[in-house]
């Protein structure tokens, strides 16, 4: 399995969040979100598929890999994030908690 995800948002002036509004540090999509690329043969079905509609944080990361290689999670450990073993095989589906960003004030 090969996972390639990205840093959130462009920075202003050195890329572009395509249709989103926003950059780096700001909390609208264009600075929130990012790319998330899958390949596993014989464990991601679909080639050539962009997903548009599932949600994963990358708070899911871990739940997720410990849920798809059978690794229980360690003793006393709450994870922030959700195991989405559907989303990332590409069988879709989104996390159920919501997602909260906070960006701290600027002095």
């Amino acid at each position: 399995l090969v996972i390639v995800c990205s840093d959130n948002g462009p920075e202003r002036g050195a890329g572009s969040a395509g249709p989103f509004r926003g950059f780096k540090t700001h909390l609208y999509e264009g600075g929130i979100r990012s790319s998330l690329v899958v390949w596993g043969p014989g464990l991601v079905t679909k080639q050539n598929h962009v997903d548009r509609d599932s949600v994963f944080s990358a708070i899911d990361l871990v739940p997720t890999l410990l849920a798809l290689t059978g690794t229980p999670k360690p003793h006393g450990v709450q994870f922030d994030g959700e195991p989405l073993l559907k989303t990332i095989l590409g069988e879709g589906g989104s996390r159920r908690a919501p997602i909260f960003f906070r960006r701290p004030p600027t002095l």
